[in-house]
């Protein structure tokens, strides 16, 4: 294991072409790619951790984030292994892919800087969620007269609105044993296999359609 990697989420599937010119921009080579067949099967695996931990209100944002990227984009993701000729050290590497995951994030920012805005109502999801309690109704306020006004016809009743973001992509923490610890557990969910693996036309098929989707 001497290369860094990074996941393309199901809700980064539609900026894959955008990410592809990022990642060479910043002088990383693409190595391997390989399609993820059932995504929340292996995400869910490497936050195992949080999920556990029933005072940990993270462990429900990742439920959340989980069934959005599902329901709008499928189930499917890519794990993009990344090699970097400047970086002589595998520390190194680490730390200029970790940065780029926040370069990826700061170019495309759709769902945080309002051009859109995402409210799933949580109480009609049976994801068993400990730690999200607001229930309301998501409403519109103005100056006007006339007050605050329901946003939508079909959110009349009250509801547990929770904001949720696409966030397009994972890269584990900037630490050694952190990638040793998600490496192992993509061998163990049998990602990186050659069944698995995918060719420069089936990764350039992906860019074209915008979809982690494998041909």
């Amino acid at each position: 294991m001497d290369k860094s990697f990074i996941m393309i989420r199901p809700d980064g599937g539609q900026i894959l072409d955008g990410i592809d010119r990022i990642i060479h921009l910043d002088g990383f080579d693409i190595t391997e790619v390989y399609s993820i067949p059932v995504w929340d099967d292996l995400y869910l695996a490497l936050h195992k951790k949080e999920l556990e931990d029933e005072n940990n209100s993270v462990a429900d944002n990742i439920k959340l984030n989980v069934w959005m990227s599902k329901t709008i984009f499928g189930n499917c993701g890519l794990i993009i292994i990344l090699d970097h000729n400047r970086c002589r050290k595998f520390s190194d590497l680490l730390s200029r892919t970790y940065d780029l995951k926040y370069k990826i994030r700061e170019k495309f920012t759709n769902t945080r800087d309002g051009k859109f805005v995402i409210a799933i109502n949580a109480a009609l999801l049976d994801l068993n969620l400990q730690h999200l309690h607001r229930n309301g109704n998501l409403i519109v306020t103005s100056d006007e007269e006339q007050g605050p006004v329901n946003f939508s016809i079909n959110m009349l009743e009250k509801g547990n609105y929770l904001p949720a973001y696409f966030n397009y992509i994972h890269c584990p923490d900037n630490s050694v044993e952190e990638v040793k610890t998600e490496y192992a557990v993509m061998r163990e969910k049998k990602v990186l296999v050659k069944t698995n693996r995918m060719s420069s036309y089936e990764y350039d098929a992906c860019k074209r359609m915008h979809s982690c989707y494998r041909l």
